[in-house]
C-alpha cells in the first residue's frame, strides 16, 4: 500500500508547478475548494494560459519545442488521482483494523473504516465533476456551473479525513506516545552509532551513489561499459566485490569495537533488554549496505535511460524514488523474516529453492554479458541483473549458516578482492594502462570502483589497525601528508616546456606583422574579389568550453565546413577549404581542445591543405574520440597523482602530462601533429594554419591569461597575463599549450610556471574565447586600416564571426523561481558568474557585428534523437564520450536548418570560378 501511495502520489504530481498561479496558490486543492464559478473560472483560464516548453520529437528525429498547458496537466493528475484513491484508503483501513481494541466508545472501528470509504467515494464524485468543470471551459464555456459539485464532496472528504487522521492519533497513537518516542530515539541513537562505525563504507557508497546517478559523464560511461561483453564482466566483478566488501567490513568493524576494553558509547551496547533489538539492527544494516551497492549502480542506469529518452517498464517513477521503496521493501522483509516463508520448509532451510533462485539471477547475468551489446537500450538487462542480484545477495548472506556445506565466503572474497585491489594497482602503471584502454574505453567506470574497493580495504586495514592499538592511524596519515605537502614546493605539476631547437634570436613574428603577412598571403585573392565587386571573408571562431563534446563538437563544425567547400568546388566556385579564411581561433577549455586539434592535423598538412581531411572525414573523427581520454585523468587521481601530491615527491609524470602525450600518440596515426612545438611552427609563408590562442586562468592574480604562437602585445590585450613572458627561452608543444586551457579543477591539476603563476581550467573566467576574438578583431582592423591606404582592394575584406557553443539550447518555463537561501545565494551567484561572461562576451560580439557590418554565426547542436528516434544521448562533460553521443552530433551538425547552411550560401553567392 505505501509503495502504490508512494508511486501514484509522484505520477499525479507531474508538472503540478504548472497549476500554481495567483488564482491558484495551493494548485489542484485550490480548485477543489473553489465554491464560486466564477473563482472556478479565473482558476481553469490561468491554467488555460499558463505553460512550460518540453521537447518534443519529430519526424526526423530533431526535437520541437511543445507547449505543455496547465489544463491538460490537470486532467492527467486527476485521472491518476482515481488510483492514489484506491491506495489512500485501502492504507486508511489497514492501519484502523490493525489497532481495532483501541476503537472504543464514540466511535468503533467498522464505523472508522466506513467514513474512511466515505471520503474516498466523495473524492471520486469530485474527480469527475473537476474533469466535468474542465471539459466545459475547454469547450469555451465562460463557467462551468459546477463549482459547488466539486466544492460539496470535497469539503467533506477533507473534513473526514481530518478527523479520521485525528481520531486516529487520539486513540492510537497518543496514548502510546512515550513509548513511541523513546523507540525512535533509541533506532536513531543506534542507527547513528552504526552509520559512524560504518563510516568508511557508508561514505563510498554515497559517493557511489552521487557519481553514478547524478552526473552526466558516468551516464555516458554506463553506456560505453556496455559496449563490449568484457567491459559488462569488469563492471560487475567490481560493483559485486565492493557489496561484498560493504557488507562484510562493517562485521569486523563491529568485532573490532566488541572487544576493545574502553570504547565510545559503550553503554548502546550493554547487555539489556533490548541488547537483542541493537543486535539485529546492526546485523541487518550491514546486510542492506551490501544489498544496496548493487541497486545503486542499478538506479544509475535507470537514470541514463532515462536520460537518453529510452523506454521501459515503469520509466514514469523517479530511479531514486524506485531505489528507496526497495530499500524500504527490503527492511519490512527483514523485519517480518518474509524469507522464511519462501526459503522454509517444515523449519528446514530449503536449500533447493536457494539453487533455483541463483541459476535465474545467474542466468541473467550472463544474458547481459551478450543481450544486445552496443545498444543502450540493452542496458535494461543490466540493471535487471543487478537488482537480481542485490536480492540474491540479501538472500544469501541471511542464510549463509544454514546450507548443509558452509560456503567459503572469506577465502572467496579474499580472492576476487585481491585481483580487483591488483587490477587497480595494475592500471597506476602507464604501459598497463596504455597496452589495455588503447582499443576500449569500456574500463573507466570498473576501474572507478576498484578504486573505492582499494581505498575501502585500505582505509578499513588502517581503522582496524587503530582499534587494536588504540591509535589514530587515518587522521595521523592525514595530518603528516598534509605538513608534508603544505611544507614542501614541489614541481610535480610543472607546465611541460621544451628547450627551443633554435638560437633566441630568431624570434616569433608580433601580431601585427602576423596580420599584414597574412593579409599579403592573400593580396591577390582579395583583387579577384574587388574585380568582380564581391567580399572577400575572414573568419574569427571562438569555441566555448565543454570537455571532450566540446572538442568533438568543434571539430565536427569546422570539419564540416571544409566538406561544404569541396562540395561548391565541384559545383560553381574555386574556392579553397574553409579554414583558408579563417584567421584565428580563440578557445576555452575543451574548446580549445577541437580548436587544436584542427590546427594540428592542418599543421600535418601545411605544404598540401588540399589533403587536411582528417575531420572532414566522419570515420576518422569516430575513431580519433572513439579512444579513451578520461581513464588516465581517473588513474592519476585516485593512484598515482594522490602518492606524489601526498609526499610532496615528484617521481614521475603527473596526470597532465600523462594526458597530453595519450593525445599525441592517439592523433599520430589519425595525422595530427599535435607534438609540435607551438613558437616555430606558425612560420609557414602562405600562412595556411589558423592562428591559434590558448585562454587559461591565473589562479595567483586572478585574470585571464593566454598564449599564442606569436609575440603579443600588453597593449592590444589589457589585464591579460601573456605567458609568453614566464616561457622566456624555452618553448611548448602544441598539446600543452591546448591543454593548459583545459584543466578542470580537481580532474586536472593546476599548471605552474613558477610559484607566483598557477593555472587552471580557461572557463574559469570566461568560457567562450569571444572576449580574446575581439582583441585579435581590433589588431586585425588595425593593420588592415593601414594597408588599405596603399591598397583600396583591401576594402573587400569583410570580417565574420564564427561563434561554436556546445550546449543544447535550454527549454523554457513559467516555474516559479526557487527560493534562493541565504546560504546558498553567494556560491549560486559565483558559479554563474562563468556563464555570465561568456554570454556578455559573446552578445558583444553579435551586437558589434550588427553595427560594424560584420557577419556573425552562432552554430550549437540541436537536440537529437537516432538510431530511428529511440535514443537520445546525453552530451556530458568530461573526457570520454560515446559513439551514439558522436553520432548525434555529427547528425546535428550536418542538418541544414543551422547558420552552416548561412555560410556556405555566402560562399556560393560571393565566389564564383575564375
Amino acid at each position: 500500500m505505501l509503495a502504490g501511495l508512494f508511486i501514484t502520489g509522484i505520477l499525479s504530481n507531474k508538472n503540478s508547478f504548472l497549476l500554481k498561479t495567483p488564482n491558484a496558490e495551493s494548485g489542484i486543492v485550490s480548485l477543489e475548494l473553489c465554491h464560486s464559478n466564477a473563482e472556478q473560472a479565473a482558476i481553469l483560464n490561468d491554467w488555460k494560459k499558463n505553460w512550460a516548453y518540453v521537447p518534443k520529437y519529430t519526424v526526423d528525429s530533431v526535437y520541437t519545442r511543445e507547449k505543455v498547458c496547465a489544463l491538460p496537466t490537470a486532467v492527467h493528475n486527476i485521472k491518476v488521482d482515481f488510483i492514489f484513491i484506491f491506495f489512500y484508503v485501502g492504507l486508511f483501513v489497514f492501519l484502523i483494523w490493525r489497532k481495532q481494541e483501541c476503537y472504543e466508545g464514540f466511535l468503533s472501528a467498522r464505523q472508522a473504516v466506513s467514513l474512511v470509504f466515505i471520503a474516498g467515494m466523495l473524492d471520486i464524485v469530485e474527480n469527475i465533476f473537476a474533469l466535468l468543470s474542465i471539459r466545459e471551459i475547454e469547450r469555451g464555456a465562460t463557467e462551468s456551473g459546477l463549482a459547488l459539485l466539486v466544492f460539496i464532496p470535497s469539503l467533506i472528504k477533507w473534513l473526514l479525513l481530518i478527523f479520521s487522521i485525528a481520531y486516529y492519533y487520539y486513540r492510537v497513537l497518543r496514548p502510546a506516545m512515550k513509548k513511541n518516542l523513546r523507540i525512535i530515539n533509541f533506532y536513531l541513537r543506534a542507527f547513528a552509532l552504526q552509520l559512524w562505525r560504518f563510516r568508511i563504507v557508508v561514505i563510498g557508497l554515497l559517493v557511489l551513489l552521487v557519481l553514478i546517478n547524478f552526473v552526466d559523464q558516468f551516464a555516458d560511461l554506463l553506456v560505453s561499459i556496455n559496449s563490449s561483453p568484457w567491459g559488462v564482466f569488469w563492471f560487475m566483478l567490481a560493483i559485486l566485490v565492493h557489496a561484498v566488501l560493504n557488507w562484510y567490513l562493517p562485521k569486523a568493524y563491529d568485532d573490532a569495537h566488541e572487544r576493545k576494553r574502553d570504547y565510545d558509547f559503550k553503554s548502546v551496547y550493554q547487555k539489556s533488554p533490548d541488547y537483542k533489538k541493537r543486535v539485529t539492527l546492526k546485523t541487518y544494516l550491514s546486510r542492506l549496505i551490501g544489498s544496496a551497492t548493487l541497486m545503486v549502480p542499478a538506479t544509475g542506469i535507470l537514470s541514463a535511460m532515462q536520460s537518453y529518452h529510452i523506454k521501459y517498464f515503469l520509466d514514469g517513477i523517479p530511479p531514486m524514488a524506485l531505489f528507496v521503496l526497495i530499500i524500504f521493501f527490503y527492511i519490512e522483509i527483514l523485519r517480518f523474516k518474509l524469507l522464511d516463508r519462501i526459503f522454509f520448509k517444515n523449519k528446514q532451510f530449503n536449500e533447493s529453492r536457494y539453487w533455483i533462485l541463483f541459476l535465474i539471477v545467474l542466468l541473467g547475468v550472463a544474458w547481459s554479458f551478450y543481450a544486445g551489446n552496443k545498444q543502450p537500450s540493452s542496458l535494461i538487462h543490466i540493471a535487471i541483473s543487478l537488482f537480481g542480484l542485490s536480492f540474491l545477495f540479501l538472500v544469501t548472506v541471511n542464510y549463509r549458516e544454514k546450507f548443509q556445506n558452509n560456503i567459503p565466503f572469506v577465502p572467496i572474497l579474499a580472492f576476487v578482492s585481491v585481483v580487483v585491489f591488483v587490477f587497480f594497482i595494475l592500471f597506476n602503471f602507464r604501459f598497463f594502462s596504455s597496452l589495455v584502454t588503447r582499443e576500449d574505453r569500456f574500463y573507466s567506470l570498473p576501474f572507478v570502483i576498484s578504486g573505492m574497493v582499494f581505498y575501502t580495504i585500505l582505509s578499513s586495514v588502517l581503522l582496524l589497525i587503530g582499534l587494536k592499538y588504540k591509535i589514530q592511524p587515518i587522521t595521523f596519515f592525514m595530518v603528516i601528508t598534509f605538513m608534508i605537502s603544505s611544507a614542501t614546493i614541489s614541481d610535480f605539476h610543472n607546465v611541460s616546456l621544451v628547450d627551443r631547437k633554435v638560437t633566441p634570436a630568431v624570434e616569433e613574428d608580433s601580431l601585427r606583422v602576423y596580420v599584414r603577412d597574412w593579409l599579403k598571403s592573400r593580396e591577390s585573392e582579395i583583387m579577384k574579389q574587388d574585380d568582380v565587386g564581391k567580399e572577400y571573408p575572414v573568419f574569427f571562431v571562438n569555441a566555448f568550453g565543454g570537455g571532450i563534446k566540446a572538442a568533438a563538437w568543434t571539430t565536427m563544425v569546422v570539419g564540416r565546413l571544409d566538406s561544404l567547400m569541396l562540395l561548391n568546388r565541384d559545383s560553381s566556385t574555386a574556392t579553397p577549404d574553409f579554414q583558408h579564411y579563417v584567421f584565428s581561433y580563440s578557445g576555452a577549455s575543451g574548446g580549445t581542445i577541437g580548436l587544436s586539434l584542427l590546427a594540428a592535423s592542418r599543421l600535418k598538412h601545411v605544404g598540401h591543405p588540399d589533403s587536411d581531411t582528417v575531420f572532414v572525414n566522419d570515420k576518422t573523427q569516430l575513431k580519433f574520440y572513439g579512444h579513451d581520454f578520461l581513464t588516465n585523468d581517473l588513474v592519476g587521481i585516485l593512484g598515482r597523482d594522490f602518492l606524489m601530491g601526498s609526499f610532496g615527491l615528484n617521481l614521475y609524470a603527473d596526470r597532465a602530462k600523462v594526458t597530453e602525450e595519450a593525445w599525441e600518440a592517439y592523433g599520430y596515426p589519425s595525422g595530427l601533429a599535435y607534438d609540435t612545438v607551438l613558437r616555430t611552427a606558425w612560420k609557414d609563408k602562405r600562412k595556411e594554419v589558423p592562428l591559434f590562442v590558448s585562454n587559461t586562468y591565473d589562479i595567483n592574480d586572478g585574470v585571464k591569461a593566454i598564449l599564442a604562437p606569436v609575440k603579443l602585445d600588453t597593449m592590444d590585450f589589457p589585464g591579460v597575463l601573456l605567458i609568453q613572458d614566464l616561457i622566456k627561452n624555452k618553448d611548448i608543444h602544441l598539446s600543452s599549450a591546448a591543454f593548459l586551457s583545459a584543466r578542470f579543477p580537481f580532474v586536472s591539476p593546476t599548471g605552474k610556471f613558477n610559484e607566483q603563476h598557477h593555472f587552471t581550467d580557461g572557463g574559469t573566467v570566461e568560457n567562450s574565447g569571444a572576449e580574446t576574438s575581439l582583441q585579435l578583431i581590433r589588431v586585425f582592423r588595425s593593420v588592415l586600416d593601414t594597408l588599405k591606404k596603399t591598397n583600396p582592394a583591401y576594402s573587400r575584406v569583410h570580417i565574420s564571426i564564427l561563434s561554436i557553443p556546445n550546449s543544447i539550447a535550454p527549454m523554457d518555463s513559467v516555474e516559479r523561481t526557487k527560493n534562493l537561501y541565504e546560504t546558498s545565494a553567494p556560491l549560486l551567484g559565483i558559479l554563474n558568474t562563468i556563464s555570465g561572461n561568456s554570454i556578455k562576451a559573446d552578445i558583444t560580439n553579435k551586437y558589434l557585428a550588427g553595427q560594424q557590418g560584420w557577419s556573425y554565426y552562432y552554430v550549437r547542436p540541436n537536440d537529437l534523437k537516432i538510431c530511428n528516434g529511440t535514443i537520445h544521448p546525453v552530451l556530458p562533460l568530461g573526457w570520454q564520450i560515446s559513439d551514439f553521443a558522436l553520432d548525434m552530433m555529427l547528425a546535428s551538425v550536418k542538418r541544414k536548418d543551422t547558420d552552416l547552411t548561412k555560410i556556405q550560401q555566402y560562399f556560393l553567392t560571393n565566389f564564383s570560378k575564375y
